[in-house]
């Protein structure tokens, strides 16, 4: 996968390209302005050179908040689009009572895939001072390739590949 853009709380991630949050967002909307996924997806028909349309295909637009757009995906006429700042917001109940913190967010494919990690906040410990962290990770995808996910974590994904084997392995999901 490509990744496009992101952000993250603490390291980098996908080996350092991204950028470092000055703080942790409080709520899904200063998450998407961080992350630069505060942009609307519109299902629209796709349409043949010569004006025929092409029947039960649809184009996926990305507008940003500037009105500039990029197709991001092409689904079936079944294709329900859940806007990122609707996705994002399973998280705000979890930041609000203090349960969990965002740690990052962006997107891989131009914004075809999205992705949103939060850490939540009592960790395990396995003996002494050995910690595992735990995070909450939800995707999705603009391009008809998977639904919202919601799956549990005990690392904090750090490129395409773990989160590939991630959902890939991951039977905890929502």
């Amino acid at each position: 996968m490509t990744f496009t853009t992101g952000s993250i709380s603490i390291v980098p991630p996908w080996h350092t390209t991204g950028h470092v949050l000055n703080g942790s967002p409080q709520t899904a909307a200063e998450a998407l302005e961080q992350a630069g996924l505060n942009w609307t997806a519109t299902k629209m028909p796709i349409i043949a050179l010569d004006g025929t349309p092409i029947h039960g295909q649809y184009a996926v637009i990305k507008e940003d908040i500037q009105g500039n757009t990029t197709a991001i995906g092409v689904v079936g006429s079944k294709y329900k689009i859940v806007q990122n700042r609707r996705a994002f917001t399973f998280f705000d109940a979890f930041i609000e009572a203090g349960l969990a913190t965002y740690e990052g967010a962006g997107a891989f494919k131009g914004g075809s895939m999205i992705w949103v990690l939060a850490k939540l906040r009592n960790e395990i410990r396995i003996t002494g001072n050995d910690l595992v962290a735990r995070y909450l990770l939800l995707t999705n995808s603009h391009d008809g390739s998977s639904c919202v996910q919601v799956m549990f974590s005990p690392i904090r994904i750090f490129c395409s590949n773990q989160l590939a084997m991630l959902r890939n392995m991951n039977d905890k999901r929502l």
